[in-house]
């Protein structure tokens, strides 16, 4: 418990705390995967453009989607290295 500035307890609902960050991490891997998904797609429709073919947009999204699958595993690496596994 902490204390406000005049010395009385503060008493905290851990469980309705819990709930909101959940609530707030949950949101924001909702939007992230969201934005991911906006990303590959536009950045396949301007490869295709500039590149003057469907061959191009389709190999934009097959390394972006190749990319997003390897990146976790030297991430989660590194993060086992400095003890946040």
């Amino acid at each position: 418990m902490s204390s406000p500035e005049d010395g009385r307890p503060v008493d905290l609902d851990v469980e309705r705390v819990q709930r909101r960050i959940l609530t707030v991490v949950v949101a924001s891997q909702v939007l992230r995967g969201a934005g991911l998904a906006a990303v590959a797609t536009v950045g396949a429709l301007i490869a295709e453009q500039l590149l003057a073919g469907p061959g191009a947009g389709r190999l934009q999204a097959a390394l972006f989607t190749v990319g997003s699958a390897y990146t976790p595993t030297p991430s989660s690496g590194s993060r086992r290295a400095s003890g946040r596994a």
